[in-house]
Parts: C-alpha cells; sequence; structure tokens
C-alpha cells in the first residue's frame, strides 16, 4: 500500500466520521426543534387557557360591577323610604300629642277624688288601665322623638 493510498483511507475515513457528526447534529437539531415545538404548543395551549381565564373574569366584573351599582341603587331607594317613613311617623307622633293629652286630662279627674267615689272597683280598674296604656303610648311616643 502506497501512502497515498494510505492517506486517502485516511482522510476517507475522516470524512465519514465528519458525515457521522453532521447526521448526528442534524438528529440533535431536529429533536429539539421537536421538543420546542411541542414546548411552544403547550405554551400556546397555556395562553389560551389564561385568555380564557382572563375573559371569564373580566365577565364576572363586569357582572359584579352591574350586581353593584343595582344594589346601590335598591340602597337608595330604601334610605328615602326610610327618610318618608322617619317623616311620617314623626308627623303621626306630633298629631297623637294632642288627643293623647285630652284622654289623660279627662281620666286624671275619674282617678282623682273628684270622681273617684262615684266609680266602683271594676271603674277604678278601668280607669286606671286606661291611664297606664295611654301613659305607655306617651313613653313610646317619647322615645321615638328622642
Amino acid at each position: 500500500m502506497t501512502v497515498a493510498l494510505v492517506v486517502t483511507s485516511i482522510m476517507l475515513a475522516a470524512a465519514l466520521a465528519g458525515l457521522y457528526l453532521m447526521r448526528a447534529r442534524i438528529s440533535l437539531l431536529r429533536a429539539e426543534m421537536r421538543a420546542e415545538a411541542v414546548a411552544a404548543e403547550a405554551l400556546r395551549d397555556r395562553i389560551s387557557g389564561l385568555e380564557r381565564d382572563v375573559a371569564r373574569l373580566e365577565r364576572d366584573v363586569r357582572a359584579g360591577t352591574s350586581r353593584a351599582d343595582e344594589l346601590g341603587q335598591e340602597l337608595s331607594g330604601l334610605r328615602e323610604m326610610n327618610r318618608k317613613l322617619a317623616e311620617a311617623a314623626e308627623s303621626t307622633v306630633h298629631d297623637l300629642r294632642e288627643p293623647l293629652g285630652v284622654v289623660l286630662d279627662f281620666l286624671e279627674p275619674l282617678q282623682n277624688r273628684r270622681y273617684s267615689e262615684q266609680l266602683d272597683y271594676r271603674g277604678k280598674q278601668y280607669v286606671r288601665f286606661a291611664k297606664d296604656a295611654a301613659l305607655r303610648i306617651r313613653a313610646l311616643m317619647d322615645s321615638r322623638t328622642s
């Protein structure tokens, strides 16, 4: 064998080894590309899931805001109704003070000596019940205005 043949054989072996390494590198790069493609697809799926979550949360926030607005309007209506009820109660208490005073004024002589001797036990008891009830009503009215 000549030196040229040996050198050629060595060069051929080196070229074959280089070719083998290049093919191995190509296979490795293809595997990396497949892995990156799988990772990219997983990332796209994750992004899609996050976009769906964001859209759902935005809908929930809009619904919550809408419900909060409805409750705010309802609360305003209830406050107005409460104000009107308080005014009506105040007016009613004011309107009842005079007749209640008249009732108490008429019951007073029935309890003192002036007319009490003309009443039997049951009559005195009725006058006491009526006066106690009128005084309870007055206390309720006074607590309402305090």
